[in-house]
This record gives structure tokens, C-alpha cells and sequence, in this order.
């Protein structure tokens, strides 16, 4: 079996990481943000909430305690051939992060789905940043007239990971936007390197 070494993340960040024999760190499991999971609304992005143990068997099989939901959940490590009936229960299968994914620079800024369109049955409309693991991002959004309509912020440790990239998401709140054309302003910030900005267009249909 491959060495591995697993740490759980303080209960702040509720991430589970994985480092190969080398000490370089090559998994991210992301956990549910923990408010929203007290107030049993579902974070399809995260596997877990408040991982509380670990346990890796003979067989490969990652069993991690998930304390506010009240399981356990089992995973399967990248390249490892298991098949669901080494365990009695549902297995993830866990993506292995790129190389380089950590790397601070700008691989893409989109918004999907673009234009949100409200009969769609779409959840929502959001801004997404593929820029490795930054401190911060102020998101802007302006009307064609070029008044703030919208802005938020995103802390470097709340990101995800998603085809083996990590990227942030900002939910734009379309029920407070009219139909139209926006801008939107994503700005990125790590300290010792240059930030970057990236400007983009969105558009709303009602």
C-alpha cells in the first residue's frame, strides 16, 4: 500500500489533507460549511461535516468520522482499484489535485449559467475563480449605468476543489438583480505576489 499521511484541518476550516511520503501535500477532502449544514441546508460541495477521527484499512479504504451528520463516511484514494463491495456502504471517489493546483496564478474567472435564466429551474447564478489558493477575493458587480449593484468577499481557505483545481465561488443574488446586463469585477489578492483583476460580463433573464 502507498504511504500516505492524513491530518484533519482545524474545525474552522473543516478539510481533511492528504501527504504523500514526501511531505507535499496531494488531496483535499472539503468538508460542508458548518452553518449552513446546523441549518440543514445541503452543500452539495462538501463530503463532510466536522471530520472527527480517521482510519485507513489493510484494503486502501479511508473511513472518516463525519460528528454533525452522525456517519461515517468511506473513501477511495486515487489509483487505488476497490470495487463497492469492500464495504457495506456508499464509497467516494476522491480527485486527485493537479500539479501545480496550489500555484497562485490565474487559470480562469467565469459565471455560470450564463445568462441565469429564472424559469430554468437553475439553484442560482455564481461567479467562479480558478486561481490556485489565494488570501482574499473582492467580487464587484455594476449595472450598465456603472452603479455597485452587489459585493462580497471570499477568504483564502474558503475553496473548493473541482477537477482537481481549487477555484472560489461567489452566489450572485439574482432574486435582488432586474433582467439586464451586468459586469462583474473579480479581484485577487495574495500576499508577495502582483494581484490581478478580471472583469466579465453576466446577464439576467426573467
Amino acid at each position: 500500500m502507498k504511504k500516505a499521511a492524513f491530518i484533519i484541518s482545524a474545525q474552522a476550516e473543516n478539510k481533511v489533507y492528504r501527504f504523500d511520503k514526501n511531505g507535499v501535500m496531494c488531496l483535499v477532502l472539503p468538508g460542508t460549511d458548518m452553518l449552513k449544514c446546523r441549518n440543514k441546508k445541503k452543500n452539495s460541495s462538501g463530503l463532510f461535516s466536522c471530520p472527527g477521527g480517521l482510519l485507513l484499512d489493510e484494503s486502501g479504504l479511508l473511513f472518516v468520522a463525519d460528528r454533525n451528520n452522525g456517519e461515517v463516511k468511506v473513501f477511495c484514494l486515487p489509483g487505488d482499484a476497490i470495487t463497492a463491495s469492500a464495504a457495506p456502504r456508499k464509497i467516494f471517489e476522491l480527485e486527485q489535485l493537479a500539479p501545480g493546483a496550489q500555484d497562485f496564478k490565474l487559470r480562469q474567472v467565469y459565471c455560470y449559467p450564463n445568462p441565469y435564466r429564472s424559469n430554468s429551474g437553475a439553484p442560482g447564478q455564481f461567479i467562479c475563480a480558478e486561481v490556485g489558493i489565494a488570501d482574499s477575493l473582492e467580487i464587484k458587480i455594476f449595472n450598465i449605468a456603472g452603479e455597485l449593484v452587489q459585493a462580497g468577499t471570499i477568504s483564502g481557505g474558503d475553496y473548493q476543489v473541482s477537477g482537481g483545481e481549487y477555484s472560489y465561488e461567489f452566489p450572485v443574488n439574482v432574486k435582488g438583480l432586474a433582467s439586464g446586463i451586468y459586469l462583474y469585477r473579480v479581484r485577487v489578492v495574495k500576499a508577495g505576489y502582483p494581484a490581478f483583476t478580471v472583469i466579465e460580463k453576466l446577464a439576467i433573464i426573467r
